[in-house]
């Protein structure tokens, strides 16, 4: 517990009012002539499925010329972002669906993907050991779990690629970095994310 708000959980839920939406950012598409789901998907730098999830009443057989379809530019900002890898190295890892997990030699430095404060520090999150939790612009966080040393304090405000951590084994069974980056409170695909 973070001044009385649970930040984050298993469950992968977190506090929304950290947050406002981009709702100025996402906009209203009309479909053209000759439109497809995967051409207007294409064009918008999303893929079917999100386009669907965001219209659960089109059905990818039946969309007409002046029918609107909602888009929103949460991934196409996602997927303009460009991150520093935490570890100097970032051949040894894995994904999973929501975490990317790098792995190397306890006490390591680890360093902020990107400039960017601190909201939370410390062990208090149970199963994830010590962790870093930072906030970015744009409604991005990134996390850190599993730390040996914890370099900064809450509110700290911190600069990309500045020494937040090392790396440790902390209710880990091996020496690892447990890395998320979310956006607007939800976990980002490891796959959309792109290191420098």
């Amino acid at each position: 517990m973070i001044g009385g708000c649970q930040l984050i959980s298993k469950s992968d839920e977190i506090n929304p009012n950290l947050f406002q939406t981009l709702a100025s950012s996402d906009y209203i598409y009309e479909v053209k002539e000759g439109d497809s789901l995967w051409s207007i998907a294409k064009e918008n730098n999303l893929s079917i499925k999100e386009l669907l999830q965001s219209n659960p009443k089109i059905r990818s057989s039946s969309i007409y010329p002046g029918d609107k379809i909602f888009i929103s530019a949460a991934s196409e900002l996602i997927q303009s972002n460009v991150w520093r890898s935490p570890l100097e190295s970032n051949q040894k890892m894995q994904t999973s669906d929501s975490w990317i997990f790098f792995y190397g030699a306890i006490g390591e430095p680890i360093r902020s993907t990107k400039a960017g404060k601190v909201v939370a520090a410390g062990s208090v999150i149970p199963g994830y050991g010590n962790i870093v939790l930072m906030e970015h612009e744009n409604q991005f966080l990134s996390f850190y779990g599993h730390l040996k040393e914890i370099l900064v304090n809450e509110g700290d405000n911190i600069s990309e690629g500045e020494a937040i951590a090392t790396l440790g084994q902390t209710e880990a069974a091996r020496p690892m970095l447990r890395f998320q980056i979310r956006y607007q409170g939800k976990p980002v695909d490891p796959k959309k994310i792109k290191f420098k």
